[in-house]
């Protein structure tokens, strides 16, 4: 399988963010990035909680709460406590918040004029039908993606001295594409971690000498087994730096194959300039070109 379908709709999506983007720095708003205008999506986010604005951009409060922070320093809306409730806050945009949620607003009401003057009002209605209805079918519209542990039970398979979990399920598909799956789990309650690779025409995880020594476990044996994607995944990440790495599939695609102790490394550098906010989308910038050339380490 191409994955057409899947390529076309990210290819326009990134096309649509990157043309609300030069709009808004043509107009003054330079200082407003690609991951930002998720805040700003319709209907806005005036009245709303951090933590149902983090639910509709499907990505996690911390997360959110970043990108908040930067956009009230900027003076683009304030975080204000609810009469009703003094310990919850609510999002109020300010006069400039208001001017950009107007600008992306009528950004993006001018892009779908231009699809539909391209493939005419009956063509546009059934797309904007069959968008919807792919989206209900992904039982995401308003929970973060997260990628869960799979559950199952099988037996150990031995194979020219090594002996492995037969994985039954494809990684691809239950966690997304990825060069390389790093999971981690258990295996009859005992903890393991290691990466899926292709086995005896199937796919499987490969148990060492000294953890099944240690775990008495050998081939033949029926175990029950959890297992998970391994360290920060995609949907972990600050908005801004997935924001970085949809626009660069290639430092992306490395990203999600890089065991945990490379990805955590990164996302220490770059969240090392806490204080130094100006400094972080510089650090991205870097990461993103160092993942790009397959470099798994700043030098």
């Amino acid at each position: 399988m191409d994955f057409r379908a899947i390529t076309l709709v990210r290819r326009l999506h990134l096309a649509v963010r990157a043309e609300i983007a030069d709009v808004l720095r043509d107009r003054g708003f330079a200082d407003i990035t690609p991951a930002h205008i998720y805040v700003f999506q319709t209907p806005g986010p005036d009245g709303l909680r951090p933590t149902e604005l983090a639910q509709r951009a499907l990505t996690t409060k911390q997360a959110m709460n970043h990108l908040l922070a930067g956009l009230e320093e900027r003076g683009y809306l304030e975080r204000v406590t609810t009469p009703d409730d003094g310990r919850a806050r609510v999002l109020r945009l300010t006069g400039k918040g208001h001017r950009l949620t107007e600008l992306i607003q009528a950004t993006s009401t001018a892009i779908e004029r231009r699809w539909e003057q391209r493939l005419g009002t009956a063509r546009m209605d059934e797309l904007v039908r069959m968008l919807d209805r792919l989206d209900g079918s992904t039982g995401r519209r308003d929970d973060p993606v997260v990628a869960g542990p799979e559950r199952f039970t099988v037996t150990l398979v031995g194979e020219r001295g090594r002996v492995f979990v037969p994985v039954p399920v494809d990684p691809d598909e239950v966690w997304g594409h990825k060069v390389e799956h790093h999971v981690h789990g258990t295996v009859n309650g005992m903890g393991v971690r290691g990466v899926i690779e292709p086995l005896d025409g199937g796919r499987g995880l490969v148990l060492g000498p000294a953890w099944r020594r240690d775990c008495a476990l050998a081939a033949g044996d029926r175990v029950e087994v959890v297992l998970q994607p391994e360290g920060p995944q995609r949907e972990d990440l600050a908005p801004d730096l997935a924001a970085a790495l949809d626009a660069n599939p290639e430092a992306g695609a490395f990203f999600d194959s890089i065991a945990q102790f490379y990805r955590r490394a990164y996302l220490r550098y770059i969240d090392g300039t806490k204080r130094r906010p100006e400094v972080r989308a510089a650090r991205i910038d870097e990461v993103v070109g160092l993942l790009a050339a397959g470099i798994k380490e700043r030098p």
